[in-house]
């Protein structure tokens, strides 16, 4: 799996100084309400902008809990902000794909 590749790259990586990534795991959705066949129902891809962490829901209860408690850890100063974001992620996007900047 993708997700299991990028995983060891990241694990051997290190930033410009040398220094060891931690890696966080965040456990994707497993019964999201969408049925939607191509969709990805990972929490990683959220937008952090104005004091806030903007992250998905997918109506899998325990899945949306356990995203926003480890990302509330990650985060402790910002407030988490759980969107309904189906739509955008059954066309293959997530919310930081979304509010990326387009060139003028």
């Amino acid at each position: 799996r993708a997700d299991a590749e990028a995983r060891k790259i990241l694990q051997k990586s290190t930033d410009a100084r040398g220094r060891k990534f931690e890696i966080v795991d965040i456990p994707s959705a497993t019964k999201p309400r969408s049925r939607h066949e191509d969709l990805f129902t990972g929490y990683a891809n959220f937008y952090v902008g104005n004091g806030a962490i903007y992250t998905p829901e997918f109506g899998d209860e325990q899945a949306d809990r356990r995203s926003v408690e480890i990302l509330g850890k990650l985060f402790p100063d910002r407030r988490i902000v759980v969107l309904e974001a189906d739509r955008i992620y059954e066309s293959g996007g997530g919310i930081h794909c979304v509010t990326q900047q387009e060139p003028a």
